[in-house]
């Protein structure tokens, strides 16, 4: 009996921030705790932790084009639709430090390939800015019952050399 794999696609789907030049050197911190479930959806809750170095009026953070109930802190996001992707306007005023919780759904990100189920999750596309720290929390709706195959579009030498 073939073992069911799991293919986790990290195309790390998320742009760039659209911010200044210098207000924003990179993010101190990024959580994302996805949870799929079984019709193949899937949940996402990212926390944000920054540093301002001016005060800007906005910082716009992209999303996957597909993210649908976008929330902002709980509440309902400002988004415009723009470089192919869905940009949540994170409204800001002053220097210092920041974080933001962001909620997003994303529809069919579990679906299956002949014996063996695909998870194509978008986490981070041509992201320009450092992430000093990184947590990824993946909830499968089932057992995992093969050893899963991870493939990123960023950094793949070094996911390899993580899951080792």
């Amino acid at each position: 009996m073939r073992a069911i794999r799991f293919l986790i696609i990290c195309t790390l789907c998320l742009s760039l921030l659209a911010l200044p030049a210098a207000a924003v050197t990179g993010l101190t911190g990024l959580q994302n705790q996805a949870t799929v479930s079984t019709n193949g959806r899937c949940q996402v809750n990212l926390s944000l932790s920054f540093h301002l170095d001016n005060s800007v009026e906005a910082l716009f953070f992209p999303l996957p084009e597909n993210a649908e109930s976008i929330r902002l802190n709980g509440s309902w996001a400002r988004t415009e639709r723009r470089d192919d992707a869905i940009q949540v306007a994170i409204p800001m005023t002053t220097a210092g430090d920041f974080s933001v919780m962001l909620q997003y759904e994303l529809p069919m990100v579990l679906s299956k390939v002949e014996d063996d189920y695909v998870l194509q999750l978008p986490l981070l596309n041509r992201f320009s800015y450092p992430v000093s720290n990184f947590t990824l929390t993946l909830t499968l709706p089932g057992n995992v019952t093969g050893r899963p195959e991870f493939v990123s579009g960023y950094h793949q030498a070094d996911t390899d050399r993580l899951l080792r």
